[in-house]
């Protein structure tokens, strides 16, 4: 019947069907819990409950069908630990955690701090899977990317909350943790979009805060990143403009005496336009859209628009 009701674009339908289907299976999996077939059908079809509460928009119904199906297939491994049930449980667990982070991101404003408690939780119950997995087979580098993903949703869930601290502990863990699993397995992470974001959290809260500190840091953390030649321009070009902000930072830093801050202005503004030729030499400025963006739109350059330095290479950027 859900099936049927699925190819009519009746979803209301299928919604009832699924959900009589679990009733039923969750009173044979009571009547006999050892019964493993009964409790594979009765995580499965909880699955499919929350799937179709999923695209009733009915996140919070979602979540708590699919917290059952973790629950079950978490049992099944313990029963049958060298069965597929522990990668079952492991992507019901992400489901959890995504929809968690979907939902969380879904309000306006501050989210509640119940609904942080539970975002949190699905993240760290998550994390705390797949690190046991990493433990039992640490030759399979799938496993470390997921633990890295959980660090990813508990930093972006902190920021939501606006937990200035707690986001700057996570994305600095996360941080740490992709620079040893790049060194061993350059090949394997998103470079494009899962990589740099600890780095973009990090650095705009560093420049709000006006911590120059920090964001050399972080210019040094991407410097070391062993990333494969293709993403090697766009890294450096993030890390010169990193130094660049701190070099603005550290400017109007008035903690520091006047002949340290314009010391470290200086050096800073310099070592930022040195990278910015390496970042050419990469071949980051071979496409005319960066040209544009570095010379006229992007706001991490402007401590350095004002320098002769700087204008000069921008110059040179022209003549290529």
């Amino acid at each position: 019947l859900w099936t049927i009701y699925r190819k009519q674009g009746n979803s209301n339908g299928a919604l009832v069907s699924i959900k009589r289907s679990v009733e039923i299976l969750k009173k044979l999996s009571l009547a006999k819990p050892m019964n493993v077939n009964y409790l594979n059908l009765y995580a499965h079809y909880s699955a499919l409950l929350a799937n179709s509460y999923w695209e009733l928009e009915n996140p919070d119904e979602a979540i708590v069908a699919m917290t059952v199906a973790a629950e079950i297939r978490t049992q099944l491994y313990q029963m049958s630990p060298g069965s597929g049930y522990r990668d079952l449980t492991g992507v019901t667990l992400l489901a959890i955690a995504d929809w968690q982070i979907k939902h969380f991101y879904s309000g306006d404003g501050i989210p509640e701090d119940v609904e942080l408690k539970k975002t949190l939780s699905a993240s760290r119950d998550f994390i705390e899977f797949f690190q046991a997995c990493a433990t039992e087979s640490p030759e399979n580098p799938e496993y470390q990317q997921y633990i890295l993903r959980g660090y990813r949703l508990l930093a972006v869930a902190f920021k939501k909350a606006g937990r200035k601290e707690q986001t700057k502990e996570k994305s600095l863990e996360l941080i740490s943790l992709q620079e040893r699993f790049i060194e061993n397995h350059p090949e394997t992470p998103d470079y494009t979009k899962k990589v740099p974001l600890p780095y973009q959290i990090l650095s705009k809260l560093a420049s709000e805060e006006g911590d120059h500190a920090l964001l050399l840091d972080l210019a040094a953390s991407l410097g070391r990143l062993k990333v494969p030649d293709e993403h090697q321009a766009v890294y450096l070009y993030n890390a010169a403009c990193m130094m660049s902000l701190a070099s603005g930072a550290v400017a109007v830093d008035e903690d520091l005496p006047e002949t340290e801050r314009m010391q470290r202005t200086e050096k800073y503004a310099v070592r930022a336009v040195e990278m910015l030729a390496e970042v050419r030499a990469a071949g980051w400025f071979q496409d005319a859209k960066n040209i544009v963006h570095a010379k006229d739109t992007d706001t991490d350059l402007d401590p350095l628009r004002e320098r002769d330095d700087f204008k000069k290479f921008v110059e040179t950027l022209k003549t290529d």
